[in-house]
């Protein structure tokens, strides 16, 4: 799964990549040739756009035009490009941007896809592959990331599934350390936590904070900000042949602020 995020200020619009012709320029995204996967359909918003009737501007008089604002994530399937020669999956975002009565040229901004799971979850051994997953809650001003590493050995010969959960925080924000619990001390952030229901599925054996780094504002340090990611390891043991088909939950809690608010 390929996930394309777009952050704009206070009073800027896009337009859908459905958006019909004759008005603004629909967004388009697109996975370049080489990539060594490509898009394997459509690419779709996690949020459907605001639509409205133009009548303030006369030559879009009457016509419907779909807009995104603040934050908005469309996401593809991938498939394996046997052609593709890139070492990452990499492509352009042609949109035009928009406020009030008032838009600037279209423009195309190029991107490369980072991958979700971080290279100190990888271990040995292999897993059948499963597509990450990524979810960026409303007004959260963070994307929750997650995806299984390759299996490593356990006890026992049993094979252990590495879980890496990644928060990426929006720009100017940032999160809290990780912690055990959820409780804070007075005047500190709330701390980044990763819990999993019990499940037939597979039990918890270990949990390890990859990704944390100490913000370097002293002040923000001092109540377990950070700067950047967080990303959680959750080393799992998987239950029965027939209970480890089921499906795992994941709790996440977090808190997300800026250096005012």
């Amino acid at each position: 799964m390929l996930a394309v995020t777009a952050v704009l200020e206070e009073g800027w619009h896009l337009y859908s990549v459905d958006q019909k012709p004759g008005g603004p320029k629909p967004t388009r995204i697109t996975v370049a040739a080489d990539s060594p996967q490509v898009a394997d359909g459509p690419f779709k918003p996690d949020t459907p756009p605001h639509s409205r009737t133009v009548d303030d501007v006369p030559s879009w008089k009457g016509l419907v035009v779909e807009e995104h604002s603040s934050r908005i994530t469309w996401r593809a399937p991938l498939k394996a490009n046997s052609d593709g020669k890139a070492t990452a999956v990499h492509g352009t975002v042609s949109l035009q941007l928009c406020r009030d009565n008032a838009c600037i040229p279209p423009e195309t901004i190029a991107f490369t896809a980072k991958p979700a799971v971080p290279p100190a979850a990888v271990g040995s051994g292999s897993l059948k592959a499963i597509p990450p997953a990524a979810h960026a809650p409303e007004r959260a001003h963070a994307t929750i990331e997650a995806a299984f590493g390759p299996s490593r050995p356990g006890m026992d010969g049993k094979r252990l599934w590495p879980l890496v959960v990644r928060l990426v925080p929006e720009p100017d924000w940032h999160l809290y350390a990780p912690a055990s619990k959820d409780a804070s001390e007075v005047g500190a952030g709330k701390p980044t936590i990763v819990s999993l229901p019990l499940s037939a599925a597979a039990r918890v054996t270990k949990l390890t904070t990859l990704t944390a780094a100490v913000a370097a504002d002293k002040k923000l340090a001092a109540v377990n900000a950070v700067d950047g990611p967080v990303a959680i390891e959750v080393l799992l043991e998987p239950g029965t042949d027939g209970a480890a088909k089921g499906s795992l939950e994941a709790i996440v809690g977090f808190q997300t602020c800026t250096n005012s608010t």
